[in-house]
């Protein structure tokens, strides 16, 4: 079975800020963040590292703190991830200070009357 890739943007609300989830799963999966959460809660719940990194986190565990993981507490979360079908986990955060709230992904990024001939 081959591996599907997904693509999931999580912004910040209190700031322009926004994550940008990317990973493979194998097979039908309905939910990429229900399963992301159930396999990130088990790691929690039977490992050292998990137990520390959720106290890290003053048990509030979020995209933030996962995507900064050092490389020992992620591979310890890899076999957990792997056990409810994500692969390949990577997370992006991106943020800016020139957002504005004028523009998005529908603005229309042409000035029309500069087209029309006079």
């Amino acid at each position: 079975m081959s591996l599907k890739p997904h693509i999931i943007i999580l912004p910040r609300r209190e700031e322009n800020l926004m994550a940008v989830l990317k990973c493979h799963t194998r097979g039908v999966v309905i939910d990429v963040m229900k399963d992301l959460i159930k396999g990130i809660t088990e790691w929690i719940k039977v490992t050292k590292k998990g137990k520390e990194e959720w106290d890290l986190s003053s048990k509030n565990f979020n995209i933030g703190d996962l995507s900064t993981l050092s490389l020992e507490a992620f591979e310890s979360l890899i076999p957990f991830l792997q056990s409810v079908g994500i692969y390949c986990l990577d997370i992006d955060i991106y943020g800016t200070e020139d957002y504005t709230p004028d523009y998005v992904y529908d603005s229309v990024l042409v000035n029309e009357l500069d087209l029309e001939e006079n």
